[in-house]
């Protein structure tokens, strides 16, 4: 009798340390799921704002041009 209980008393600690794990584990994976989102979110914006910058100094730039070959 006493080694089962002593048995089950093993089996729920190592029960409750596997719990205990997970939860660790658990609230690691979603601060770092949460972590990588901004970042994903940053990099789309810096990337949207470089190419609109881009263009418009591609926009000017031809204008540029072409009113400098109008000119001649």
């Amino acid at each position: 009798m006493k080694i089962a209980k002593e048995k089950r008393e093993k089996n729920k600690k190592a029960g409750n340390k596997q719990g205990i794990q997970f939860q660790i584990q658990s609230k690691i994976g979603a601060s770092i799921i949460v972590v990588m989102a901004v970042i994903a979110v940053l990099v789309v914006v810096v990337v949207y704002n470089l190419l609109i910058k881009a263009n418009n100094t591609e926009l000017q730039q031809d204008s540029e041009a072409i009113s400098l070959q109008v000119e001649k």
